[in-house]
């Protein structure tokens, strides 16, 4: 209880004092998504994702790559939660309610969550959409204050993309794939 301090928050985290490490982790967190992705444990895992048992069949241990998925989502989030503490200045309970739940997997159905790409263009379009909605709602330029504009504006966004994109804005697409393309085109011919 003294370390964490109970039901209270632990103020004494040392905070940033720049972004440069949050966009480090954020780098270290794609990359090592990406390289996951790829593996060939990664290929089992979406093998096992799109059709259980035509992977069970062909001999892949689906215990094994969904653990394997565990243990580096795990990680990812340890990292996420690291800097967003740091970046705070502390931790409280209260900071990881539904809500912020609600809004994460909102961010991945926005996106597409099948792949990387889908996740960053979700995170960013979710993030600017409800800060500016949110400054819309307070009034700005003598215009009346809205209650719930940032609610509003995530409701909307999520029945947009749901009727109209079930799979997410990017669906499979992903940004990795034009950059494997990019770079092949750019390689010399072998002679």
């Amino acid at each position: 209880i003294d370390l964490t301090n109970g039901a209270g928050s632990i103020s004494s985290v040392p905070r940033l004092e720049s972004r440069t490490w949050i966009l480090l982790a954020v780098a270290v967190a794609v990359v090592v998504a990406a390289a996951f992705r790829h593996s060939p444990i990664g290929r089992f895992a979406q093998a096992g994702r799109e059709d259980e048992l035509a992977a069970g069949a062909m001999g892949i241990d689906l215990r094994v790559t969904r653990f394997a998925a565990l243990v580096v989502s795990a990680g990812l989030v340890g990292l996420g939660g690291a800097m967003r503490s740091q970046s705070l200045g502390t931790v409280n309970p209260t900071q990881f309610s539904f809500e912020l739940s609600v809004i994460v997997l909102a961010m991945l159905v926005v996106g597409g969550m099948r792949t990387i790409s889908g996740a960053i263009v979700g995170t960013v379009l979710v993030t600017v959409g409800k800060d500016l909605f949110r400054w819309l709602g307070d009034g700005p330029g003598g215009l009346p204050t809205v209650e719930g504009m940032p609610d509003f504006f995530l409701a909307a966004l999520l029945l947009a993309v749901l009727l109209t994109r079930p799979s997410g804005l990017l669906g499979d697409w992903d940004a990795g794939q034009l950059v494997a393309r990019l770079i092949r085109k750019a390689e010399p011919p072998e002679i």
